[in-house]
């Protein structure tokens, strides 16, 4: 390691340690702020997760001597990593939220983790059916119930095709046809002289028509 003594006059090197103890014994103004909010609030979540965000983004920890955010959360707040980036996440799902007229929004971190990974319109959507299936009084029991039943009716519902015997004896007897030339061409395959080769490219042009016409029975476009 380089000796800054030898490399910069004295003065300089009692200067240039005075800036580095001054910077890490005064953080500035962005992260005392952010700080304050997460000090005075673990009252208000959305708060505590916009602050995190900010440090998290702007790397304010590092005025602090951390090297990751992950560990400013333990040691500063005692805050496992899970629970600080859902907190951001949370926060972040209310604002989104709170830009949408007539919209319910999460009253606490449980409630809105159940929204996660929504769309703002779907989370609004979800919200309303929390709020109407509890007269108001939402929970974050109500908002996982609601997402899960509003994401159910979103899956397309196929109805079952009806089982037609005829249909299925006409497919397997293509199947079957398929098969059987199949089994014929490889008989045939080796050697290959000329009028055998012939007779390859009429078994392949035959099984080509097999398929089609399974496909076409298959659709309902044909009988076997």
């Amino acid at each position: 390691m380089t000796d800054l003594s030898k490399v910069i006059s004295p003065a300089d090197l009692a200067e240039l340690n005075s800036v580095t103890e001054k910077t890490l014994a005064e953080p500035d103004a962005a992260l005392v702020e952010c700080e304050a909010v997460i000090e005075r609030g673990l009252k208000s979540f959305v708060e505590v997760g916009q602050a995190l965000a900010r440090i998290r983004d702007e790397d304010l920890y590092k005025q602090l001597g951390y090297t990751r955010f992950e560990d400013y959360c333990r040691e500063r707040w005692d805050l496992k990593r899970s629970y600080a980036y859902e907190t951001i996440e949370a926060s972040q799902t209310v604002r989104s939220l709170s830009g949408i007229p007539d919209t319910h929004i999460p009253t606490n971190p449980g409630q809105a983790r159940e929204l996660l990974g929504l769309a703002p319109g779907e989370a609004q959507e979800v919200m309303q059916a929390a709020h109407e299936a509890t007269g108001g009084k939402i929970t974050a029991k109500a908002i996982k119930q609601a997402r899960e039943e509003y994401e159910s009716e979103e899956e397309p519902q196929y109805p079952a095709r009806p089982v037609d015997e005829q249909h299925f004896a006409r497919v397997n007897a293509a199947d079957r046809k398929i098969h059987e030339l199949l089994n014929e061409f490889i008989r045939n395959r080796h050697p290959l002289n000329a009028h055998q080769h012939e007779l390859s490219v009429m078994m392949l042009q035959k099984i080509r028509a097999a398929t089609i016409h399974i496909e076409e029975i298959y659709n309902g476009k044909n009988d076997f």
